[in-house]
């Protein structure tokens, strides 16, 4: 985490005084650490079982004095809570540190970043779903669990665009897009926006529900290996 957050600086630090564009570089750091930080809390979090993953370590791993829950719950509040607190103070600290050098360089106030509580939500909502997932593959394959987790996942995203598709085509026409309306089976729906903001809140609630059955069954297959 740490070198990929120096390698971020460096790059920030190179648009800011090659570009002398201060504003660049701060909206340059922010996407660029939000990505890294996910990515490798999809590697940190697929790696929190792997002990159970080698050979010469399942052993020691599986005579540690400690329940089943117990070790679950240690891996979920490393790679989740202590990940994402560690992971806000760090995106926090490095777009402070760039808009001081800007500041120092071109006079522009220095500041932390600003996240409305409804965009935190939804990025609390992403990173909770993304970790279960890849928690999950953490405890069920036992080699190159990130791997296989993201394979298994681009599979799910062909079957489930392909599935949508049909559907979409069969049973959803769109008659005008310019005057927002839909037909469905041959009944109009004119109120597209109010259709469209339930189906995002429908999305959500199914997706955080997966996200729980997911940890839910995680902790089912560390019980089972462990057994």
């Amino acid at each position: 985490m740490i070198a990929s957050v120096g390698i971020n600086l460096a790059i920030s630090m190179l648009i800011l005084f090659a570009g002398s564009n201060p504003e660049a570089a701060l909206q340059s750091l922010k996407t660029s650490l939000f990505i890294t930080f996910l990515i490798t809390g999809m590697v940190f979090t697929s790696l929190a079982f792997k002990e159970l993953q080698e050979p010469t370590t399942s052993v020691s791993f599986l005579t540690l004095p400690a329940s089943n829950f117990e070790k679950y719950l240690t891996g979920w509040l490393f790679t989740f809570p202590s990940y994402s607190i560690v992971s806000y103070i760090l995106y926090q600290m490095s777009y402070l540190f760039i808009s001081l050098l800007a500041f120092a360089a071109y006079g522009t106030s220095p500041a932390l970043v600003s996240i409305p509580w409804n965009e935190l939500g939804i990025i609390f909502m992403v990173l909770f779903i993304v970790h279960s997932v890849f928690f999950l593959g953490g405890v069920w394959f036992k080699k190159m669990a990130f791997f296989k987790t993201l394979l298994v996942l681009f599979v799910i995203s062909m079957v489930h665009n392909f599935w949508v598709f049909i559907w979409a085509r069969l049973l959803m026409p769109i008659s005008d897009l310019s005057e927002k309306e839909f037909v469905i089976s041959g009944v109009p729906i004119s109120n597209a926006d109010e259709l469209s903001h339930t189906a995002i809140w429908v999305l959500k609630s199914f997706l955080i529900l997966i996200s729980i059955m997911c940890l839910i069954t995680a902790y089912f297959k560390l019980k089972e290996r462990e057994g």
